[in-house]
């Protein structure tokens, strides 16, 4: 499987073309925000058993991923943000959705700071079907961190059968509390597992 090394800019978006994603039924993916500025998202597909219907995908984001405080530092950098969306060819009889997506980063705050991860998942046309997830890490603290988000049957999100949509992915990761102290947190890498099932009888 090949990392994606070209972009195109796509009103507002950076667009990643399925040509690169080498994957026939992955018709493309945009993503926009202040932690990833075109040509700093590099993701990879992958499908492990060949069966066409990819069960992961990966996103590996730039040091532009991260959020900061302290002296001299604008307030607006406590903040970053990137929206992805991924578009799958959506093959007749069948419905993806998430199965469980995993974030890394690293943290580095001091007490009367908090570091946030917020996630938001959700396909355009069913917004009934939204998850949001989310971690809070109080100072002190300064390593990496691991969440894991799972998402089970009672959030209710998978892809509509019949209509081709993206799903939607909302990463944000921001600082809280004094902002006169140093303090920073960084998203690094997103893993994505999906999951797939054929739709229900009509």
């Amino acid at each position: 499987m090949n990392n994606c090394g070209t972009a195109f800019v796509l009103a507002g978006f950076v667009l990643v073309s399925s040509q690169v994603l080498a994957q026939a039924n992955v018709e493309s993916v945009h993503f926009a925000g202040g932690g990833c500025p075109p040509s700093s998202l590099n993701p990879k597909l992958v499908d492990s058993d060949k069966d066409g219907r990819p069960d992961g995908v990966t996103f590996r984001f730039s040091n532009k991923y991260t959020a900061r405080q302290g002296p001299g530092i604008s307030i607006t950098e406590r903040r970053k943000n990137c929206n992805i969306n991924l578009l799958l060819t959506q093959r007749p009889g069948f419905q993806y959705s998430i199965a469980d997506a995993t974030h890394t980063g690293t943290v580095k705050v001091p007490g009367n700071v908090k570091a946030w991860q917020r996630t938001t998942y959700l396909f355009p046309l069913q917004p009934s079907g939204t998850v949001r997830k989310q971690t809070v890490l109080p100072g002190p603290y300064a390593k990496p961190y691991r969440r894991k988000d799972t998402l089970g049957v009672k959030d209710q999100l998978w892809s509509p059968c019949g209509l081709n949509v993206p799903l939607s992915i909302r990463t944000q990761v921001y600082l809280d509390g004094s902002a006169s102290l140093q303090a920073n947190a960084t998203l690094d890498l997103l893993k994505v597992q999906l999951k797939w099932r054929r739709c229900p009888p009509t």
